[in-house]
């Protein structure tokens, strides 16, 4: 069965099965104070990271209120009386003895990195495409001009923006050994010269070059087995693909044994952790529909099981005459009467909902793990949806900004995505702001901490645990030893730099002492050097009178 009918039918089916499997997310109240982070990896010097929306969602600028912090140990209830705060801050400014800092993030000086995910598949509307640029322009707005940012464009495959040793931008396969994996393989070497430019899957050091690239680096959209999860076809899915004359753009390295990434969000996160070292806050910006997988699927499911069902129902066997007054003259697509076509889709429904829930259950697997890799990460997904995205796509995006501590915006068309959605993900990170409550934390102590601001609105209590005490060196030292295992390997990298270790220490030790008897001796000369012997004393030797 084909035709608008049809498609009503299979959507129908699609929303029934992915809503009974959604993750569950219960949608955010406004207004509302949110912890997006707590930095305690140094106990002594700890930071809160803070976003504020209003009663539309907007962001709040917290450089103009009174904001209080709340610390206490986890498991017990968190006091919150006017007397509780540990810190408080007026128009940036500490209060009542308070000895601690509180900034806009971009004038916080903290590091930022932020990749940018955007869907360019080929259902992706040709005035969301033309909007794009503005809109990827529009939401780089909110960074400050040291953030570090990567662009990742998805399809069938993924692409990422390069400039190479030529700094022209382009476009590269991320999964592409020549251009993209060796390319990552010789930065991450900590040993080998860098390369100029930005090499693939490596993120540009400010958001300028990226605005520049956006109006003319963006490909048109194409290829209907878009990337966004990568969730795996069956082989019988490909082939039944295929027969309908679609094949994946990539399809010559569909099939390669290595791989940076399936998915495009499993690709920005593992960008974010090779770009943007330890104590860096890290956003994943999705622009997207939230489809994934084969774009034809639910067709392709109802076309198996429609011939069987039209087979199977006595109905649609039934041999007619002009006579039999309950004969129905009208025919449908298939030949049959319009009661034919209602026991084929009695009989279909269940069967194409059965497939769609089995398929919707592996999505929901892969939002899982990318959820806790992006946890794991500490990093936020915000997400932006596409004009016209459905129930189910929208779904999708809900449960991957709210479960990673981010948020997420639909736009109404495709002039609101970068007037309106875009410019509320830059208001929103630049009005972050970043405290320092000024606070010391107990070392591996297990805390929980809440914001209220201008006296009313408050967070829910923030669980963290504080950090070890960081040793002097101690990066030095990692370091050292992780250029050493990348020279000689790591069979003979821990003895070698242990040997070089006790070696290099037995040296400075003989130094130091060299050192030490100079300085000795070098102080006993300016003091006046040796000092001679008193002569032992002698009986003097009287002379005798004469006489």
């Amino acid at each position: 069965m084909h035709g608008r009918f049809a498609t009503t039918v299979v959507l129908s089916a699609l929303l029934t099965g992915v809503l009974a499997v959604r993750p569950a997310s219960a949608a955010p109240e406004f207004p509302q104070v949110k912890i997006d982070r707590v930095d305690a990896r140094n106990p002594g010097a700890w930071r809160v990271f803070v976003t504020a929306l209003d009663e539309g969602g907007r962001a709040l600028d917290l450089r103009d209120s009174e904001v209080s912090v709340f610390l206490g140990p986890q498991g017990r209830s968190l006091a919150m009386g006017a007397g509780d705060a540990v810190a408080r801050f007026r128009d940036e400014a500490p209060v009542g003895g308070a000895s601690g800092t509180a900034r806009g993030l971009v004038a916080s000086g903290v590091a930022h990195a932020v990749v940018l995910v955007v869907a360019l598949h080929a259902e992706v509307p040709s005035d969301v495409r033309a909007a794009l640029p503005r809109t990827l322009a529009a939401s780089l707005e909110g960074l400050g001009p040291t953030a570090r940012v990567g662009l990742l464009v998805y399809g069938d495959g993924l692409y990422v923006l390069a400039s190479g040793v030529d700094g022209i931008p382009v476009l590269r396969d991320l999964n592409d050994f020549q251009h993209c994996l060796g390319a990552m393989r010789r930065a991450a070497d900590p040993v080998a010269d860098a390369e100029p430019g930005v090499a693939c899957g490596q993120l540009f050091p400010g958001p300028e070059a990226v605005a520049a690239a956006l109006q003319t680096i963006l490909p048109p959209p194409q290829g209907l087995f878009p990337r966004l999860l990568g969730i795996p076809e069956s082989v019988d899915t490909m082939t039944s693909a295929s027969e309908r004359g679609h094949s994946r753009v990539d399809r010559a390295q569909a099939a390669g044994a290595e791989r940076f990434a399936e998915g495009a969000i499993e690709a920005g996160l593992r960008m974010l952790g090779a770009g943007a070292p330890p104590g860096t806050l890290r956003d994943l910006i999705l622009i997207s529909d939230g489809r994934d997988g084969y774009l034809r699927f639910a067709d392709l499911a109802w076309d198996r099981v429609a011939p069987a069902c039209m087979r199977d129902a006595p109905v649609c066997r039934r041999k007619g005459a002009a006579s039999d007054p309950s004969w129905e003259a009208a025919f449908d697509h298939e030949g049959g009467s319009p009661r034919c076509s209602r026991a084929v889709v009695d009989c279909a429904v269940p069967q194409v909902n059965r497939v769609l829930r089995d398929r919707e259950q592996v999505v929901r697997d892969h939002l899982v793990r990318l959820v806790g890799f992006a946890r794991a990460m500490d990093t936020r997904i915000l997400a932006l949806g596409m004009p016209g995205l459905d129930a189910v796509g929208a779904a999708r995006l809900e449960a991957l900004a709210l479960a990673t501590g981010g948020t997420w915006r639909a736009a109404a068309d495709a002039a609101a995505l970068p007037k309106s959605a875009a410019a509320e993900l830059a208001r929103e990170m630049a009005f972050a702001m970043a405290i320092s409550p000024g606070v010391d934390l107990e070392p591996g102590g297990a805390y929980q901490v809440a914001v209220r601001v201008d006296g009313t609105l408050r967070s829910m209590p923030f669980p963290f645990v504080a950090g070890k005490r960081s040793w002097p060196f101690a990066q030095t030292f990692a370091g050292a030893r992780l250029a050493v295992i990348a020279r000689l390997g790591h069979a003979w990298g821990p003895p070698a730099f242990w040997v070089g270790l006790v070696l290099g220490c037995l040296l400075v030790a003989g130094m130091l002492f060299l050192m030490g008897k100079g300085i000795a001796a070098l102080a006993r000369r300016i003091a006046g050097g040796k000092r001679p012997k008193p002569a032992p004393p002698t009986m003097p030797r009287l002379k005798r009178p004469e006489g």
